[in-house]
């Protein structure tokens, strides 16, 4: 038997166990959790963990490693279970666990003109493509409606005092009592967690309290809201739940894996909030795999315990005056972004566009806009923005404003902005054009100079921005899926044309 394989159950899994292996030679607990958890996640997906838990499975592997010549790691102490740190490092046992083969006798330290070890087997069941084909696929299990999806993970990204937190326990207590104060439809009630790194008990009740009153509840429902609402305001306390290693990986703390836990034995849970990224993790921000690896937690953390997970995080300080918002916002790296299902923008009212909506600018600070920036399963129709207010008690409520005023004086215009608006006619006849598609029309049109494709993308940006200032465009989407529609008709345009 290879030295980066012990027998757990029916599967080998050589490269997580291998890592493990090392860990146990290197006496480190932090790295040995970490890497328990990542062969027993591998297991579960596969349907092979045959009831192990965690502590199973670093159990076994102690017990191969103790057994084998190669590795020559010390048995652990007989009162094992009792040890504070792999008790702190150790999940809950499941019931019936399987019982492993006994490890057999590795061979010893490779000599020269030694043969490689074979090399195992992929362990995972692939897709049952037939069933793919003949069946029509399940609906998906939706938190909030087109929004956020049960069992994965996403994240809601803003600069500070944009109101991220406030979302974050707004959306909480609307799990719990079924209602939202704005167009987010709760699927069904059921139990929500908050996890608040920089708020203390104080700053938590406030927002809870505020929430509560905003919504009207009756008795009945702030009773759902006292079972079902689980808060833990940790200001002060050292709540990171990945943390890096001497050899640079972000690893597990024994915090995550008694998060995990918690969250189990919670029934029907349905929202995980955490807030924000930067004061969970002790990984680098321009680190893309630290990124990755946080994302993959929180993705972990809801196939695990069912729920849909939201994390807030940082936005760069451009967000607040960018005309036009992409995905990948997250201060950073984007690689947090890529390992979720869907992150959505969280931004305040520009000067301009409270000038088109005739807000005055001593209120303008009091709007915010809600938009999905990228989503691997939301339909198209629910990534349009949504502007909400802040109420007298800091709630966001869905904001009453009426639409863009229409500049259609043609004074501003060029003739190069009113044919880009004809071609835009032309493509969708008044309904929504990609971005893309439009971009390659006035391209083929003669519109946009042919040149470098940084270029052309900025020629393009600069087009849509004066019109949908002149109010004759409106977006929605964001980044590579934004998309376009005129907001007057071909004769309007025309008039328009001629005015000037």
């Amino acid at each position: 038997m290879s030295e980066h394989a012990f027998p757990l159950g029916d599967y080998r899994l050589s490269e997580f166990q291998g890592q493990l292996l090392k860990a146990l030679r290197a006496g480190d607990e932090l790295r040995i959790g970490h890497w328990a958890d990542r062969c027993l996640e591998a297991a579960h997906e596969a349907g092979i963990a045959n009831g192990c838990s965690r502590h199973d499975v670093v159990r076994i592997a102690r017990d191969y490693a103790a057994t084998s010549d190669a590795i020559g790691v010390t048995p652990p102490p007989a009162d094992l279970e009792a040890d504070d740190r792999a008790e702190r490092a150790a999940a809950e046992a499941l019931a019936s666990c399987k019982a492993a083969k006994p490890a057999g006798k590795s061979r010893n330290a490779k000599q020269p003109g030694d043969v490689a070890p074979e090399i195992e087997p992929w362990p995972i069941a692939g897709l049952d493509i037939a069933k793919a084909i003949r069946t029509a696929p399940q609906a998906r299990n939706w938190h909030t409606r087109d929004k956020l999806l049960l069992g994965r993970g996403h994240c809601v990204v803003s600069v500070g005092g944009t109101g991220k937190t406030r979302l974050l326990i707004q959306l909480a207590v609307g799990t719990t009592c079924g209602r939202n104060l704005f167009d987010w439809q709760t699927e069904a009630k059921g139990s929500a967690v908050l996890i608040l790194s920089e708020d203390d008990a104080q700053d938590a009740h406030g927002p809870i309290n505020a929430t509560v009153r905003a919504l009207n509840l009756a008795a009945d429902e702030c009773e759902d809201v006292i079972r079902g609402l689980h808060v833990y305001p940790l200001a002060g306390e050292d709540c990171r739940l990945l943390t890096v290693d001497q050899s640079g990986i972000l690893i597990r703390t024994a915090l995550a894996e008694r998060l995990i836990r918690r969250c189990e034995a919670i029934p029907n849970l349905r929202f995980i909030g955490l807030d924000p990224a930067v004061a969970l993790s002790d990984g680098d921000e321009l680190n893309q795999l630290h990124q990755r690896r946080l994302g993959e937690f929180v993705d972990a953390l809801a196939i695990r315990t069912g729920a849909c997970t939201l994390l807030s995080a940082h936005a760069r300080k451009s967000l607040s005056s960018a005309q036009e918002v992409e995905s990948h916002s997250a201060r950073g790296g984007g690689a947090l972004t890529d390992a979720l299902r869907a992150e959505f923008v969280l931004r305040s009212m520009t000067a301009a566009e409270a000038q088109s909506r005739c807000v005055d600018d001593a209120e303008r600070n009091s709007y915010v806009q809600l938009l999905c920036t990228k989503a691997n399963h939301v339909p198209p129709s629910a990534r349009a923005p949504i502007w909400l207010r802040r109420t007298d008690w800091g709630v966001l409520v869905a904001a009453d404003l009426q639409e863009p005023a229409n500049k259609v004086s043609g004074a501003a215009l060029t003739r190069r902005h009113t044919d880009a608006m004809h071609t835009l006619w032309r493509l969708g006849n008044g309904a929504n054009v990609s971005a893309a598609a439009w971009r390659n029309a006035l391209i083929a049109d003669g519109l946009i100079n042919r040149s470098r494709p940084e270029s052309e993308a900025e020629a393009f940006r600069r087009i849509a921005a004066s019109l949908r200032e002149h109010g004759l465009i409106n977006s929605v989407g964001g980044g590579k899926s934004t998309a376009y529609a005129p907001t007057h008709t071909p004769d309007a345009i025309s008039n328009a044309e001629a005015a000037n």
